[in-house]
C-alpha cells in the first residue's frame, strides 16, 4: 500500500528487530533501513506499519532471490505468529501462491536456511536450462 513496491515492506507489528536480523545476515549488494509508514492504500491503510526499507547498494552482487527469501525467512524467525496466511483470512497462505507450491513454506515453517530452501528446485532448474538450450540463439 505505499508508493515504493518492493523497496518498503512492513505490517502493524513489526519492529526495529526484523532490520536487525536482516543486516546481521550481511547480504550482499543490499542493506535494510528500519522503517514506520502509514500506507495510503491496500491492506493496511491508515495504520502504522514497522518494517524496513531495501536499499540496493550494488546491484552486481545483488540477488534479489536470495534476499527475498532471507526476508521471508528472518520476519517467520522473529515473528513466528505474523501474516503468514493471505490477505483474505482464510485458509491459504500467501507464500504458497507466490511460490507456485506449498514446498517452500513447508521448508520455511520447518526451519530451512535459504540454501535448504534454493536446493528445492535446483533439478527442475537443470532440466529447464537443458531444455532451453536448443532455443538460444546466442550461446
Amino acid at each position: 500500500g505505499t508508493t515504493l513496491p518492493f523497496q518498503l515492506l512492513g505490517a502493524p507489528g513489526i519492529d526495529h528487530r526484523w532490520q536487525e536480523a536482516l543486516n546481521e545476515k550481511g547480504l550482499e549488494g543490499v542493506a535494510f533501513r528500519e522503517a514506520y509508514f502509514n500506507p495510503t492504500f491496500s491492506k493496511w491503510s491508515g495504520q502504522t506499519c514497522g518494517g524496513v526499507e531495501v536499499q540496493i547498494t550494488d546491484y552486481e552482487s545483488f540477488d534479489p532471490i536470495r534476499t527475498a527469501l532471507t526476508m521471508i525467512i528472518e520476519q517467520r524467525r522473529v515473528f513466528p505468529d505474523h501474516g503468514w496466511r493471505s490477505q483474505d483470512g482464510g485458509s491459504s497462505f500467501w507464500l504458497d501462491k507466490l511460490s507456485g507450491n506449498t514446498e517452500v513454506r513447508l521448508a520455511v515453517e520447518a526451519g530451512a536456511d535459504v540454501d535448504d530452501v534454493t536446493a528445492l528446485w535446483q533439478d527442475e532448474l537443470a532440466a529447464f536450462r537443458k531444455l532451453r538450450e536448443r532455443h538460444l540463439l546466442y550461446g
